[in-house]
Formats: C-alpha cells, sequence, structure tokens
C-alpha cells in the first residue's frame, strides 16, 4: 500500500487479517477511510471489512449490518458490494443458532433478497473473483437463514465446478461441498 495506494488486493488482504492479529478497531476505520479515499467503494474490501466486524472477532452483528448499510449506500445497483449484508445475515444466522433460536426471520431474509437482487446476478455470469465471492456470500447467507428458493437460485449460478465453490463462507454451515450438494440437489 505504501508504494501502490491503488492495489485493492492490499486493502482487501490487510482486513482479512487484521481480526485475526486483534487489530485497533480506530486503526481499522482509518485503514478503512483511506481505502475509500484512494479506490472507493470496492466489493473485495468492503466485504473483508464486513466480515471483520464479526462477533467472533470481537465485533457484534449489529456493527456488520451497520457498516452494510454504509456500504450498500455508496454502491451502485449491480455491484457486488451489496454482498456485505450476506456477510451480516450470515453471522446473525449463526449466533441465532448457537442462541437456539430460529435463523429464519422474514427482516433478515428480506434485506438478503434485496441485496442479492441489488448484487445483479441475473444481468451477468459471475466470472471475476470478487463477483464469485459475492454470488457465493450471498449463496451461503440464504442456506443459513433456510430461503430454500434462494439458495437454489443461487447456486444454480455458481453451477458444478468446485472452482466457483469460493470462501471459508461454506464452512461455517459445514463441510463445505456437502453443505453445496445439500442446495443444488
Amino acid at each position: 500500500m505504501r508504494t501502490d495506494p491503488h492495489r485493492v488486493d492490499a486493502f482487501t488482504g490487510l482486513f482479512s487479517a487484521r481480526p485475526a492479529l486483534a487489530a485497533n478497531p480506530v486503526e481499522t476505520a482509518d485503514l478503512w477511510r483511506r481505502c475509500l479515499a484512494v479506490n472507493g467503494m470496492v466489493a473485495s474490501a468492503a466485504i473483508a471489512r464486513c466480515d471483520g466486524l464479526a462477533p467472533r472477532f470481537g465485533g457484534s452483528v449489529e456493527a456488520m449490518f451497520a457498516f452494510a448499510d454504509e456500504a450498500e449506500a455508496h454502491a451502485p445497483n449491480g455491484s457486488p458490494v451489496h454482498a456485505t449484508v450476506a456477510s451480516a445475515v450470515l453471522e446473525w444466522a449463526i449466533a441465532s443458532l448457537d442462541a437456539g433460536a430460529s435463523p429464519t426471520n422474514e427482516t433478515v431474509v428480506g434485506r438478503l433478497r434485496s441485496a442479492t437482487q441489488r448484487c445483479g446476478f441475473e444481468q451477468r455470469r459471475a466470472t471475476s473473483p470478487i463477483d464469485l465471492d459475492a454470488l457465493n456470500a450471498c449463496a451461503v447467507a440464504a442456506v443459513a437463514v433456510g430461503d430454500q428458493e434462494l439458495a437454489t437460485w443461487l447456486v444454480s449460478l455458481i453451477g458444478v465446478d468446485p472452482h466457483r465453490i469460493v470462501g471459508p463462507r461454506w464452512a461455517r454451515l459445514g463441510d463445505p461441498i456437502e453443505v453445496f450438494l445439500s442446495v443444488s440437489r
């Protein structure tokens, strides 16, 4: 980042690693502002930043939804940035299950469906790594909240190629391939 501040992958990598490094939240927020100033709202960095706000890293589902709202406010329709909502929905569903509650909630499912629609997957085939990551994030979240119809549609867009099943999110629900195949059957 010091030699080329336009390297979005450098920011994304830092946001991905910061939770594991127990980074200072003020420094992380400053890093996010720097990323926005140089690169604008970029999906890979936004999704990594949202993931870093998860409860398992000392954040909260509320912080994730607040960040997702901010990210969505700056993202045009058709942008994979809207998949930040899927990250928050997945964590909400896992927290609900851990608390012994149902992960199905009309408001949360509605937010996921709306964000998925704004990602614009129906207008284009997800071929770039960030589009695939966003598509997978939305699919996993749909599985987690029990929205079988949305999950089935998103999994059909991913396809059966195991190389298109990306991200550690699938493992949050069990064996990644088994979870994926349970939807595609």
